[in-house]
């Protein structure tokens, strides 16, 4: 089991990597951690290793408090989106080296990479060097050394970034059934295909801090972050307004909010029309007074005067904590 009891990790030049890192993963549980770039994956990843070490909070693993211990004695193993190659040496070399420092014979070394190889579809170029290989056989290679012994905890740092597109996502297919299903793991990537494919539910981190967790439909429903729900939910419109006595106008109408903060943020879904959903977001222009449904980047149609657009499932955040916040509709003020 691994415990992060208030984590955190800063820059050298002192803004924060990691704050207050809180969370549980249950022995043999599969967790993934959904983030974009800059959100503090890797940081977390190495500080969970043992490259990195917190200045402040406690990691504990199966309860032992390994926060302070040198990352070979851990029993952590991690696998990175660049790093991790001797680039001047060979696939194979490469392969058997986690074996090698653990005092594994030679043979036996030979024998687990090749069969890690095979199984992972890079099985001829064991013998070529790294710096030759295209990205699709590095991350082929990366995660074939999860196979070879076992550890207390796998951490995933976005292995599949290198890749675009479909290859990306026939690679992932590919590999996911190959990777270790009874040990403690923890994926980490920027995409919500991939997150939810390895595990039910997910973290979501944004700026150094876990703000959101659930599984697909509660990220749809009910989020409880403006960042994570801006992240997963494209086809949602997003509109900031300033608050005047806790007041907002929205689009025509008067809604009471319970915030401090001067601007917060709505996120809607049009409603549909004449049977058809549109998705995009919503455009509203003085000229003519008329509010413009937006479809794949089209007028698709619009209403005569000052009207307010119909909407669905209202949700509205902070814009600078990204906390959601209470409202309710005051007026229609037309």
């Amino acid at each position: 089991m691994l415990e992060l009891e208030g984590v955190e990790k800063s820059y050298l030049y002192g803004a924060k990597a990691l704050e207050d890192i809180s969370f549980t993963i249950k022995t043999g549980e599969r967790i993934s951690l959904l983030g974009g770039i800059g959100s503090g994956k890797t940081t977390l990843v190495k500080t969970i290793a043992g490259i990195l070490i917190p200045e402040k909070g406690r990691i504990l693993l199966d309860g032992r408090d390994i926060t302070e211990l040198p990352s070979k004695f851990r029993g952590v193993r991690a696998v990175y989106d660049k790093e991790g190659f001797f680039k001047r040496r060979t696939l194979a070399y490469n392969i058997e080296y986690p074996l090698k420092i653990r005092k594994f014979p030679k043979k036996n070394r030979k024998i687990a990479a090749l069969k890690a190889a095979e199984e992972f579809g890079f099985a001829a170029f064991t013998d070529d060097y790294v710096f030759r290989q295209d990205a699709e056989t590095l991350v082929r290679a990366a995660l074939s050394r999860v196979t070879l012994y076992g550890a207390r905890l796998n951490l995933y740092d976005n292995p599949f970034s290198q890749l675009t597109g479909a290859e990306r996502k026939l690679v992932f297919l590919e590999l996911l059934p190959k990777l270790p299903d009874s040990e403690t793991s923890m994926f980490l990537t920027d995409s919500p295909e991939e997150a939810f494919q390895f595990s039910e539910k997910a973290y979501f981190l944004h700026d150094g801090k876990i703000v959101d967790f659930g599984s697909p439909e509660h990220f749809e429903r009910e989020p409880e972050s403006l960042f994570s729900d801006k992240y997963l939910n494209l086809e949602r419109n997003f509109s900031e307004f300033e608050t005047s006595d806790g007041v907002i106008n929205f689009y025509g109408r008067k809604i009471a909010v319970d915030a401090a903060s001067k601007l917060v943020t709505a996120s809607f879904t049009l409603s549909e029309q004449d049977g058809e959903k549109f998705f995009g977001t919503l455009e509203y222009g003085w000229f003519g007074r008329c509010f413009y449904r937006s479809r794949e980047g089209l007028n698709a149609g619009f209403s005569e005067g000052m009207a307010a657009p119909d909407f669905d499932s209202l949700r509205i955040y902070d814009s600078v904590s990204g906390n959601p916040l209470a409202f309710a509709f005051k007026s229609i003020d037309f």
